[in-house]
């Protein structure tokens, strides 16, 4: 009986320190995902920063381009006022 008790404790603290160990992984493993998510969330941080500037940019080209084709456009108006001005007279 007592090789019994002796055989149950020792499988009792064999199981103990794997359960010991497999928790240390386990916590090790939260860690990296941890980092690995600090780490990601910092790239994307950047990413959609440098995403934001540059549509900004081309927002801004576009406006100028737009306003440029109206500032044009109201150039060749005019002028064509003049020559229909010029034929009417």
């Amino acid at each position: 009986m007592e090789d019994l008790m002796k055989l149950m404790l020792a499988e009792l603290q064999d199981f103990r320190k794997e359960t010991n160990r497999k928790l240390d992984r386990l916590e090790a493993g939260q860690n990296e995902l941890k980092d690995i998510m600090r780490h990601h969330s910092a790239l994307t941080a950047e990413n959609l920063t440098d995403i934001r500037l540059e549509v900004r940019g081309r927002q801004r080209d576009v406006e100028a381009d737009v306003n440029l084709l109206f500032k044009e456009l109201e150039s060749v108006k005019r002028q064509t006022n003049k020559i229909d001005h010029m034929f009417r007279i």
